[in-house]
């Protein structure tokens, strides 16, 4: 498919989709854009990094520079890629693209309806990000972390069908409105990680899930825990050994002993007596309740 075959054309507060100028979107419950993935995506999925730019208008307007540079800053932290501001103005896309933009934000755009902040072009290349600065914000963050959520592939989460729009405050995703939220939530992680279906160095929110351990190292008891409860203490000898309810069970031990190899064993603390290597069943811990392996570890 071209890549300009298929442009997309969201806006917050106002959202009208386009595809292939036929059909129109209604987002009212769905996740994922479509026409994915994107240009901006297979790019972002290959070298781990995303590149945005600013034309004249959208540099000089105060602060909106250092906000985005704080919302690309939590996405990287939040997700693993990362990002970089390709320095200087760029008053076309056409330019913003040559300079190896990905996204360039154009503050020169009153033009598309009257109640939008911004509006997103996710699916050309480079994706062209359009701001109505006119509106006079102090804060465009909630707007800008809207916008690069549906460069990620996000969807709406407003209801915008039949023609309408209503914002429902959500505070769970950066894709509804009028929340103020401009940071993407666990939700919105969680369904990029789903889209992308990578885990690694670029996406380290995307990783999955590590097993859990057994033995884990306990740092304050200074002992490896066990699944079972029970856990060992190493120590310059053959180490100590505890029950699931920290009674030591094992201590001193000896093991290989040339002059008598039924002397190899280990010394039980609860029954105060040394315990060969071979031996079985168990005995029950009246004082704590439990009972205790004759099995030397």
């Amino acid at each position: 498919m071209n890549r300009w075959t298929l442009v997309l054309v969201l806006g917050l507060f106002v959202s009208i989709a386009l595809e292939s100028l036929t059909r129109v979107v209604n987002a009212d419950h769905l996740d994922f854009l479509p026409g994915l993935p994107t240009p901006a995506i297979q790019n972002l999925l290959q070298d781990g990094e995303r590149t945005f730019c600013v034309n004249a208008a959208a540099n000089s307007y105060p602060n909106f520079v250092s906000q985005l540079q704080q919302t690309y800053d939590s996405q990287q932290a939040k997700l693993g890629n990362g990002n970089r501001q390709i320095l200087g103005t760029f008053e076309t896309v056409q330019a913003a693209g040559t300079a190896g933009c990905e996204n360039w934000w154009n503050g020169r755009y009153d033009a598309f309806c009257s109640g939008c902040a911004c509006s997103i072009h996710y699916a050309a290349w480079p994706i062209q990000t359009n701001v109505k600065l006119s509106l006079g914000y102090v804060d465009f963050r909630s707007c800008q972390g809207h916008e690069e959520g549906h460069a990620h592939g996000l969807h709406e989460q407003y209801k915008d069908s039949g023609g309408s729009i209503a914002c429902t405050q959500r505070l769970d995703t950066v894709m509804d409105c009028g929340s103020g939220v401009w940071e993407l939530q666990p939700r919105d992680v969680n369904l990029i990680c789903d889209l992308y279906g990578v885990a690694g160095d670029h996406f380290h929110a995307c990783a999955p899930t590590p097993p859990p351990c057994d033995p884990c190292w306990n740092p304050v008891t200074e002992r490896w825990v066990f699944s079972d409860g029970r856990s060992f203490h190493p120590n310059s000898g053959c180490g100590e050994w505890f029950s699931a309810k920290n009674t030591k069970e094992w201590s001193v031990c000896a093991y290989n002993w040339d002059a008598d190899p039924d002397l190899d064993g280990r010394f039980n603390e609860v029954m105060g007596d040394w315990v060969a290597v071979g031996a079985s069943g168990s005995f029950y811990h009246d004082e704590t309740g439990e009972w205790l392996s004759l099995v030397v570890p």
